[in-house]
């Protein structure tokens, strides 16, 4: 298997792709709006439909089973053996355990009433049970019960009034939230009364915050990752952040989320007015993250200008990327 650091190009090869005829009303449906990868598994997300795929035996891929949704939502993601489907009023909750047979085993309902704004619902992250929502200018977390308690108003910030939220994570008693322009914000629950306090925030002194959040250390460091950089944060102090340069991808629009090999991250984005995909290698060292490669990709676009990105996944020396309107490229890294 070639080093990541050591790949000079991922070169585009045909793929079996194992998927069984369905008759579609629009062409929309085809479209992949989210995907994450586990265990040679990768579930997708589509308008009406969740699709599941074994990929252990690439270039072949099969559907292992799919099941339908409704229109609305973007979000998809994986805790232990639950899969939670974000949807405009709702998080659809599915038992996972037999991938041939997901089983709905529970329904989030939003309140529909005017103590709780679903029209503005962002981004969600669960932990020990407990689903912590985005939604509006407030962060309400759910219990495994469906009660909903408010536990941050945001609109008390005044510079948050015209942000957006876009990504949260939860790791002990501190709570991470990124927005557009406000940056990176650290809340942490009191041992005492539980309430949630304001500990501290960061943001860059110009540009856009990258909005997607990952653990590169739990608990320690955190990478954002978007537009055309990464950023590491060492968060150990919640009260005094620290971030470390940037690794820049140049010019590049980078897909939220990064995939770890032997200490080496890899990253895909898209470059350019036709969305052209590109990939870049990222190390850690006692200075932040470096990039330290950008491979090559050699392929051939399906649309006249480009597709953004869905997802990915790495296996051997395959590596996967998942286009937001013609689904899987499939690549093979040569030295």
């Amino acid at each position: 298997m070639i080093k990541l650091s050591n790949v000079d190009k991922y070169t585009e090869i045909p793929l079996i792709l194992n998927e069984p005829y369905e008759k579609i009303e629009h062409e929309i449906e085809k479209n992949f709006s989210d995907s994450i990868c586990f265990d040679d598994v990768i579930i997708s997300r589509h308008p009406k439909k969740i699709k599941i795929w074994d990929i252990k035996k690439l270039p072949q891929i099969n559907m292992i089973s799919s099941f339908e949704i409704d229109w609305s939502g973007e979000f998809i993601k994986k805790n232990g053996n639950l899969l939670y489907v974000g949807q405009s009023k709702e998080i659809k909750v599915f038992d996972i355990s037999d991938l041939q047979h997901p089983v709905l085993v529970r329904t989030v309902t939003f309140p529909n009433d005017d103590s709780l704004p679903t029209n503005n619902y962002v981004n969600f992250h669960i932990t020990k049970g407990l689903i912590y929502v985005m939604i509006d200018k407030a962060i309400y977390v759910i219990d495994e019960t469906n009660n909903f308690l408010k536990i941050i108003d945001l609109s008390e910030n005044s510079a948050m009034m015209f942000d957006y939220p876009m990504d949260i994570k939860k790791y002990g008693n501190n709570l991470y939230m990124v927005f557009r322009h406000c940056g990176l914000y650290v809340y942490q629950q009191s041992e005492h009364d539980r309430k949630y306090k304001f500990l501290s925030k960061h943001k860059p002194v110009n540009g856009y915050t990258p909005t997607y959040m990952q653990w590169l250390n739990q608990g320690n460091d955190i990478l954002l990752i978007g537009n055309d950089n990464v950023v590491q944060y060492n968060v150990t102090n919640g009260e005094k952040l620290k971030r470390y340069k940037a690794a820049k991808i140049g010019k590049s629009e980078i897909h939220g989320g990064t995939i770890e090999r032997e200490n080496e991250l890899l990253v895909v984005g898209t470059k350019g007015s036709k969305d052209q995909f590109v990939t870049a290698i990222i190390q850690q060292d006692n200075k932040g993250i470096q990039l330290v490669n950008t491979p090559k990709l050699e392929y051939k676009a399906r649309k006249k200008f480009g597709e953004g990105i869905s997802g990915l996944a790495l296996k051997d020396n395959y590596l996967l990327i998942i286009g937001r309107e013609t689904g899987f490229f499939l690549f093979e890294a040569r030295e």
